[in-house]
């Protein structure tokens, strides 16, 4: 008997890009929302984030949803990028406002009784 064959890098490649690229396109889409005084890096980390949650996320969604139309699939990992773009460039705002620094430096003092 032969084998059945297998899959070559492009077709796995075309068949990888077709499922994410509509989070990468909600990830996208969603830049137009951040604030204007977040930087490219910070731009780029949230697209990021967005991008990761819509690969990872959306297909779970369309899973436990029991979604079988591959265009709806595509509809709910593209919502998933836009709103989890949205969601960690807030998360990266919030960070950068904690200012984590004098939260630690009271916490050492009150830790181990220092004046001040």
């Amino acid at each position: 008997m032969a084998a059945d064959p297998q899959p070559g890098f492009w077709d796995t490649a075309v068949t990888a890009f077709a499922k994410l690229w509509p989070g990468l396109a909600g990830a996208v889409v969603a830049l137009r929302w951040l604030p204007v005084e977040t930087t490219r890096l910070d731009r780029f980390v949230a697209a990021l984030g967005g991008f990761a949650a819509a690969a990872n996320l959306g297909p779970a969604l369309a899973e436990v949803v029991g979604v079988s139309s591959v265009r709806v699939e595509a509809g709910i990992v593209f919502a998933v990028g836009l709103f989890g773009m949205a969601i960690a460039g807030e998360v990266i705002t919030a960070v950068k406002e904690v200012q984590a620094a004098g939260i630690i430096r009271d916490l050492i003092r009150k830790f181990f009784r220092l004046g001040g």
